[in-house]
């Protein structure tokens, strides 16, 4: 087991009243796996996985990840984890406008001082097919592009949890089997991969499938 999350909780108050974006959430995933959860917007998925990645304090509840007791980690720790061993996709790209596809593609290894990897970046691109581009700044790339650079540098470091937040969202198709045949490799390879997605043909691709509503995870 590479992931076990029980009774999380993240409670915000709004108008004076109190309401739990993430109500009493548990589930565990293993290595190699391919997990989808699927709810419309608002029902909680980005905060669960905010969450879970360390980025947002839960209100209460336990998660182990690679045999720690994530929550009791210092916020220095819980960012080096990131940088090495779980990998964080947030909504949009997020890419540095003045640096290259492989200078963005390549931040993650500098940050986590791990070194640089030349096959492993190779590889990296060809399997996003950036492998024409890598010179490139983001301004000269399409979206689509853009957005591949973007989960490209996430998974350049091999994380053992790849968290992907509506990776595919606004992507034609050819992008979007790009990026699921990328996490596929990445689960062959031993990754796990966790994503949200409002694409159900896209979900229902997915080893197992949550459904998210009203801030409660169910199968």
């Amino acid at each position: 087991m590479l992931l076990n999350v029980e009774g999380l909780t993240k409670k915000y108050v709004r108008g004076g009243v109190e309401f739990a974006a993430v109500d009493d959430v548990s589930f565990s995933l293993n290595e190699g796996e391919f997990v989808s959860v699927v709810g419309h917007s608002g029902c909680g998925k980005s905060t669960l996985f905010s969450v879970i990645a360390g980025l947002v304090e839960p209100t209460s509840g336990k998660e182990v990840f690679d045999g720690v007791e994530f929550f009791s980690l210092s916020d220095n720790e819980k960012a080096q984890c990131r940088n090495t061993k779980l990998g964080y996709i947030l909504q949009g790209q997020n890419l540095l406008q003045n640096f290259t596809v492989i200078e963005n593609i390549c931040m993650p290894l500098s940050l986590g001082k791990t070194g640089i990897d030349n096959a492993k970046i190779e590889d990296v691109l060809e399997t996003f097919g950036l492998t024409n581009v890598a010179k490139e700044y983001p301004v000269n790339l399409s979206g689509g592009e853009q957005r591949r650079v973007s989960i490209a540098r996430t998974l350049v470091h091999s994380p053992k949890l790849i968290i992907a937040d509506e990776p595919t969202s606004n992507l034609d198709p050819t992008n979007s089997q790009i990026i699921i045949d990328a996490f596929r490799k990445a689960c062959r390879e031993g990754a796990t991969v966790l994503m949200s997605s409002h694409n159900i043909a896209l979900a229902d691709t997915a080893d197992r499938q949550f459904k998210m509503a009203n801030g409660k995870l169910s199968v």
